[in-house]
């Protein structure tokens, strides 16, 4: 069986092999541009925890109490842990709307501290809200906690007493 293809010149096909090269030359750049890109903002990211401590929180899981099974990486928690889903952007770049946290119930004030990551009841939200502790102090009223949210420019406008904070976190779930 003999085949029969289109009658193209030599010009025609180094032509078409260029073309094809240069194709297959965009899309390597196109992912070289988006590879830096991701790079540039993880470093980005890392620089802005480096240089502002309360975008991280601060540990509260021992490395004692994590360890390896194999293939899985493991952590040793309380029976009272409880896992929540994020649902909203104010905790970016930390905590992604859709993640997962961890966290165990405030059993007493000094539980918390500047840079944790608090579940909190506040006025007029339907749900516990998820921010940071800015600022704790003594007023009038007795202790108080100021928090905020990593991804908004201000902190909140109100103060939490220690029964609206509800739960600290103790790990995000990536």
């Amino acid at each position: 069986m003999r085949w029969f293809a289109p009658h193209y010149n030599t010009f025609t096909y180094l032509l078409l092999v260029l073309i094809i090269t240069a194709g297959i030359s965009i899309l390597a750049f196109t992912e070289y541009v988006r590879a830096q890109n991701l790079q540039r903002q993880l470093s980005l990211v890392e620089q802005k925890i480096e240089r502002n401590p309360l975008l991280a929180p601060p540990s509260t899981i021992k490395m004692t109490d994590i360890g390896m099974l194999g293939d899985w990486l493991t952590f040793r928690l309380s029976k009272d842990v409880a896992i929540f889903t994020v649902s909203g952007e104010s905790m970016l770049p930390i905590v992604q709307n859709g993640g997962k946290i961890a966290a165990v119930p405030i059993r007493a004030v000094d539980e918390i501290t500047i840079g944790s990551f608090v579940l909190s009841t506040m006025l007029g939200a339907p749900s516990l809200v998820g921010h940071q502790i800015v600022e704790i102090g003594q007023d009038s009223q007795g202790w108080y906690a100021l928090t905020k949210g990593t991804g908004n420019f201000e902190r909140d406008l109100f103060r939490l007493k220690a029964s609206d904070i509800k739960y600290r976190v103790i790990l995000i779930i990536y």
